[in-house]
């Protein structure tokens, strides 16, 4: 019977342990890619630079481009730098995205508005999904 108790609260502590935030299951949610949006010269508009992220349960991540000529996501390697390839949901809205922190400043539908912790810079990931990110160059927070 105790052997049985133990095992039961064991399973519960591991189911319990292996439930994703909703911040994960969105990240994470398959065909998502989350293309990266920087602040313009323009005050409120922000523009798609053509690269992203592929976020994975495992808190890994794939930094990645729209190739224009196979019209594919590739991932993006330079044998001279290593990336540190991780991401963390660190919760009350935060998120540590390679070796940056960031507050999440509002979290709607496929769309991030997140400031870097340290330095103040604002950024927008918005879930494209494997689509050529010409449909969203620009993205205007008004």
């Amino acid at each position: 019977m105790k052997k049985g108790i133990f095992f039961l609260i064991a399973v519960c502590l591991c189911l319990l342990a292996c439930q994703q935030t909703e911040l994960e299951n969105k990240l994470t949610k398959k065909d998502s890619f989350w293309y990266i949006f920087v602040p313009t010269e323009e005050v409120d508009l922000y523009e798609n630079f053509n690269y992203g992220y592929k976020f994975f349960p495992n808190g890994k991540l794939d930094y990645m481009g729209f190739n224009f000529r196979t019209k594919m996501l590739e991932s993006y390697r330079d044998d001279d730098v290593i990336f540190n390839s991780t991401w963390e949901d660190k919760g009350q809205k935060k998120i540590k995205i390679k070796h940056r922190e960031y507050n999440i400043i509002k979290d709607i539908a496929d769309t991030l508005f997140l400031e870097d912790i340290k330095i103040n810079k604002k950024l927008i990931l918005i879930n494209l999904k494997n689509k050529n990110p010409e449909i969203l160059r620009i993205y205007n927070v008004r």
